[in-house]
């Protein structure tokens, strides 16, 4: 099931972001996210446990897709393209277009991301703390 993130989520998002990144809660300060109304968090629970989660930041006519996480147990299940359709059916209609980072190294992101039509569209030199370059990767909205 896939659902929009509440104040009673926080701990389990953060046990589960640190997973991805171990300065996750340095780094992202979930409940304030929450509670900020450009920004949306959609959770994949199965078994009633959070298994994956995706933030997401509104801008004007833009949606940029800040993390999509999915437990290394969990993967491969189609969870994280679920939690993509379920965002991208929840779109506002101002949204034009949906914008990301991606790490060049990250080949099955690359291949995912394509898969949902995200297109290269720039690449960020030395843009990660290992100096690896991010794609700036676009899908068009409005052209649908």
């Amino acid at each position: 099931m896939i659902r929009r993130a509440t104040n009673l989520d926080v701990e389990k998002i953060i046990a589960l972001g640190e997973k991805y990144n171990s300065n996750f809660k340095s780094l992202f300060n979930i409940p304030a996210i929450l509670d900020n109304k450009d920004y949306k968090i959609y959770v994949a629970v199965y078994n009633c446990e959070i298994v994956g989660f995706l933030i997401i930041l509104n801008t004007f006519e833009t949606s940029n897709v800040i993390l999509v996480y999915v437990d290394e147990t969990y993967r491969q299940q189609h969870i994280g393209s679920n939690l993509l359709d379920f965002y991208i059916t929840e779109l506002s209609l101002d949204i034009e277009k949906i914008i990301l980072e991606v790490n060049v190294t990250n080949k099955n992101a690359i291949n995912f991301y394509q898969k949902f039509g995200f297109d290269k569209i720039y690449t960020r030199k030395n843009y990660y703390s290992d100096n690896n370059d991010a794609y700036i990767m676009e899908r068009k909205i409005k052209d649908e």
